[in-house]
This record gives structure tokens, sequence and C-alpha cells, in this order.
């Protein structure tokens, strides 16, 4: 960059001062330590002192003679030093002629050296008016130099120009879609599921390529599109793809289908993260354009709250009854779930995507492990306080949940049979049969669901004096009070053991 300079690892502002100027700063440049070894700190400091120092000369030079004015004042100070001396001869006449007189040698002499002293006189005004002539070309020249200088507003959109540079975020440009296509083989190759492949698929081609568009190359993702397409993630309607004309369709499908879920934006945000973090990207990127972008729950946006009715004693019997849900090796979902939702107040989502090895012993207590996976992109969780341990019921252990987990291969899920899709996640064949099931068994209440067991889980401890910030540890829920919230520690899992274990169901009592 212009002006910079560094001695002994340390930056200098460095620049030359106009000759015009020299005299006023009895010097030929300026240099102003920068006081950083850091060559982008270094940019940043020498463009803004380059705009001071620019704008202190410019004012500068509007007090600087003009090359006529300095010359008409010389011309005086040289006519009135030489009436002072007694040499001005411009309007001098000559007297009428004398007759011839006879000097003496003395005289000669005097008439000789007043001639000497006005030749020299002549000849230094002379020098003088060459000199003028010289510095006014200078001056000249320097006036069309200064004119050609960028003027302020130049200035600053230069100083914006080498900004962007420094903060350019780029090694190689080149066309996002080449990007996209190697991280879906690299994703590929690795050997993850076709559920997987297609969700992602669904992030390229149905938010970045209608979002920076099909031709768009690295340099187009600057910071302001990188927080343009973050706040748009975050309003995106349901089922609903950016194409072409997206911007005049969006606000309509808003209104018809209404907004993605929290849990819906999060994935699809962390599915653009690492597309953008991935050795593909990395090769056109010095680090990821999304690096530090996150974002934290609106909990304004669902305005309206599902309510979920318990089951009555009755249709709780019946559906837990031992000659209704009975273990089916082909199918174990069908009987787990319901139970684990009853006794451990899992989501649906939660159970059904367990892994072998999300069945684990912490501190003697065996437990559920509800956590998302870095190697298992397909598993979730609702929020950042659905992350948690929960202690199994001493019930489930009874039913034989720790044989049937033994019975299973180690690096298996809990469920094999259980497939992901895109919309429904893990859930979605489970949640189908339980609607069926329930109201097969005459169930017929819409209000009534699986999400009725998590409540009934929370009902129970509730009802059996458990406080308020242990259910919401237990149920995966943030806390809602502020003393809770900021100031309580994390509950520790022998008093979550104490709460869950807490949780009976009177009608169940020997039934199951």
């Amino acid at each position: 960059m212009a002006h910079l300079s560094k001695r002994n690892g340390i930056y200098y502002f460095r620049c030359r001062i106009p000759s015009t100027l020299i005299g006023h700063f009895k010097k030929t440049e300026v240099w102003k330590s920068l006081r950083t070894s850091d060559r982008r700190t270094a940019i940043l400091r020498c463009a803004k002192i380059q705009i001071d120092f620019q704008q202190l000369i410019l004012k500068m030079a509007k007090h600087i003679p003009s090359v006529a004015e300095m010359l008409e004042q010389e011309a005086q100070d040289a006519n009135i030093a030489a009436m002072k001396e007694g040499t001005f001869w411009d309007n001098w006449t000559p007297p009428d002629p004398q007759p011839d007189i006879e000097l003496s040698k003395d005289e000669i002499e005097a008439i000789e050296a007043e001639h000497a002293a006005f030749t020299r006189h002549y000849e230094q005004l002379e020098a003088r008016r060459e000199g003028m002539v010289i510095m006014a070309a200078a001056q000249d020249e320097e006036q069309k130099r200064t004119a050609a200088q960028p003027t302020a507003d130049q200035l600053v959109s230069d100083l914006v120009k080498t900004l962007k540079s420094v903060q350019m975020n780029i090694k190689q440009d080149g066309k996002l879609s080449k990007i996209y296509e190697m991280y879906i083989e690299e994703k590929t190759l690795s050997g993850v599921g076709v559920a997987q492949i297609t969700s992602l698929k669904e992030v390229i081609y149905g938010i970045l390529v209608g979002f920076f568009g099909a031709d768009a190359v690295c340099s187009d993702v600057t910071d302001e599109r990188v927080h343009e397409l973050f706040t748009l993630i975050q309003q995106l309607p349901q089922k609903f793809t950016l194409s072409p004309n997206w911007k005049a369709e969006i606000g309509r499908a808003r209104e018809q289908e209404g907004t993605l879920s929290f849990t819906t934006v999060k994935r699809k945000w962390l599915t653009v993260l690492e597309i953008f973090s991935s050795n593909s990207a990395l090769s056109h990127f010095k680090r990821s354009p999304f690096e530090g972008v996150r974002f934290k729950k609106n909990d304004k946006r669902n305005k309206q709250k599902k309510t979920y009715k318990l089951f009555n004693d009755t249709e709780l019997a019946t559906l837990f009854a031992p000659n209704h849900l009975k273990f089916n090796p082909k199918r174990p979902a069908q009987y787990w779930v319901p139970l684990i939702g009853l006794y451990a107040g899992l989501r649906l989502n939660e159970a059904c995507q367990l892994l072998i090895a999300d069945i684990e012993q912490h501190d003697g207590i065996w437990c559920f492990s509800v956590q998302e996976s870095a190697e298992d992109d397909d598993k979730s969780i609702k929020t950042e306080h659905s992350e948690r341990f929960t202690p199994i019921h001493s019930k489930l252990i009874q039913l034989g949940l720790l044989d049937y987990v033994s019975s299973q291969p180690k690096a298996g899920r809990l469920f094999p049979e259980l497939t992901w899709t895109a919309k429904n996640k893990w859930g979605g064949a489970t949640s189908t049969w339980f609607g069926r099931y329930k109201t097969q068994h005459g169930v017929n209440d819409p209000d009534k669901v699986f999400h009725s067991l998590r409540k009934h889980f929370n009902q129970s401890m509730k009802d059996n004096g458990i406080p308020e910030e242990i259910r919401e540890a237990a149920s995966g829920h943030a806390a809602t009070g502020v003393n809770s919230e900021i100031y309580a520690s994390q509950t520790s899992l022998p008093m979550l053991k104490q709460a869950v274990e807490a949780v009976r169901y009177p009608c169940l009592e020997g039934a199951i």
C-alpha cells in the first residue's frame, strides 16, 4: 500500500511533502509510527492518517500566494531597495551636455565603483527574476499535480476499496456450484444415507442456489449477504423453495403456510455452516464466511402453543394393557417408544433416534443420553436445553429394556426398523402408527396424542412433589425462573433419578 513503510518490524506512515510547503514543515518527508506490526491493522490506520494528512495539505495550499502575486511583490521590493540604495534609474533623464570636465583620478574611481555596484545589483535582480520564473513553472506543475490528486470523496472511496481488499476472504475465486458438487460427492463417498443426501440437496438447491444465484462465485459471499441469508432462513415459509422469483412469492407463502419451526431452521442453518466449513469450501476461502454467525431461538415466533390433553385413567390402562401393547421383534419401537415417553418423558423424535450408545451409565445410574451428534447428522434436538441425561425408570428396566439393549449390535440404532425423512425425521412412522393405535382402542380426541405421554410424565412428577426446576431439567425444558436460570447449578443425576422414580401411574399398577 502507498505511504506504508516498515522499520524494525513496526509499520510507519510515510509521505513526501510538496515542495511549496517544505519551508513550513522544515522537512521533505513526514514519518509517523502506526504502533503495530500487524499489516492489516497498519493498513487501516495508514488509510485514516492518509486522509487527515491530505486534507491538511489541501487546506494549507489555499494560503500559498500565486506566481503573479509573488512576481509583483518581488518587483516592488526590488524597486524600493534600489531607491534606498540610490540606484533607481528607470525614470532618470540625462542632463544637458556639459563641457568636458577633466576628472581627477579619485573621481573616476568613484564613478567606476558606483557603476560596478549598479551592474552587480542588476545581475542579482535578473537572477532573482529567473529564479521566480523557474519557481512559477514549478508551482504550476505542482498545482497541476495537486489538481490531479483525488478529492476527499475519492479518498474515502479508495479507503473503502482498501478495507474491502484487506477483508477479502478469498484464496482463489470460483463458482459456488463447484463447492456444492464437491461437498455432495464428499458426503456420498463418506457413506451417509440417502435421506441425508436428499436433505443436503434441499438446502443447496432450495436455498443457496436460489439466494446467491446459479452462477454465483465465492466473492459474492460477502458479510452483508451472509447476514441477509441468516435473517431470511429464519423467516422461510414451510415447503418453500427459493426460485428465481422467490422475493415476489415469499410473503404470500408465509401467510398461507407459516414459517419453519426453530428446529428445522437450526438444522438447515447447520447444514449451511457445514458446507462452507468443508474442505471443498476452504480450498477457496481463507476461513468459513459463515464463521461466528449463530442465532438464538425467538420465543415470540410461535405465538400459539399447541396444547395437549392427558389421557384419562381408563384410556391409559387400555393403551398400555399387555394384550394390546405387545413386543414385536420386527417392530420394537411400537412397544418401547410409548413406554419411554410415559416413564422418561422423551419427545417422539428423541426416543426414535436413540442409538445403542445413547443408553449409558453415569455414576452408577443408567441414563438416556439426549444429545446432538457430530458423527450422526440426522440426530437433532428441539432446543439447546433439550440436551440432557435422563435416568432410566426402574419400571423400564423391570420390563427388560436393558436386556433388549444388550441384544442389539453395539454400533447400531436402538430401533433399527425406523428410517429418517426430511419432513418427520425419525419419528414419522411411529407417530402414524400411534395415531392409528389410539384410535383403534377408542381414543378419538385429536388433542390426545403421543406428546400427551410426555405431559403425563411431567404431571406425575408434579403430583408427587417434585420442584419445577427439577421437572424442567428432567424434561429438557428451559428454566423459567430467573433464580434457576442464572444462579442455580445443574441438577445432579441422583436428584434427577429421584424425580424420575417419583413417576407412578396407579391405573397401571399390576397391569405392566
